[in-house]
């Protein structure tokens, strides 16, 4: 397991210490998005500690940087991924964080915390809660033949 991969994990665990069952819910912008004081308060807390262990990578996050480019080294930080399942107490939502470092994805994690699941992925492949998992091996071109074939029926 890479340096960076460590650290994500680290981070995401962290990160999960500082919700509760207390919230508030805005929307933020025209759409009707949700926001939460816990998006604001994980994506700071992941800032301060991104810029604490890398001082020189650049960081992209929802709430603060959105506007922000990718760079040859940086972070992307979703800090509440599935605010409105959040917001309705619903446990399928999640703390996202990836690493990109020398131009290429070196890490990244997905912890969904009322669940107990970390999903993480490096260059040595896809873990759920450290076993290996996989996409399906289908041919897709078998797929979408029958696809076509049942669309005609």
């Amino acid at each position: 397991m890479s340096d960076e991969l460590k650290f994500l994990i680290e981070l995401v665990k962290g990160a999960s210490l500082l919700i509760n069952d207390e919230f508030e819910i805005k929307v933020k912008d025209e759409n009707g998005d949700l926001v939460t004081n816990f998006d604001y308060e994980i994506e700071k807390y992941m800032m301060y500690k991104i810029k604490e262990n890398y001082p020189n990578f650049s960081i992209i996050s929802e709430e603060y940087n959105s506007r922000e480019g990718l760079t040859d080294n940086c972070f992307t930080i979703d800090p509440i991924d599935g605010t409105i399942n959040f917001a309705h107490n619903i446990p399928l939502w999640g703390i996202q964080v990836a690493c990109i470092k020398n131009k290429k994805i070196c890490a990244a994690v997905i912890y969904l915390p009322k669940l107990n699941e970390l999903y993480y992925a490096d260059e040595k492949g896809a873990f759920l809660n450290d076993k290996p998992i996989s996409v399906n091996k289908l041919d897709i071109k078998r797929v979408y033949i029958r696809l076509k074939v049942q669309a005609i029926y």
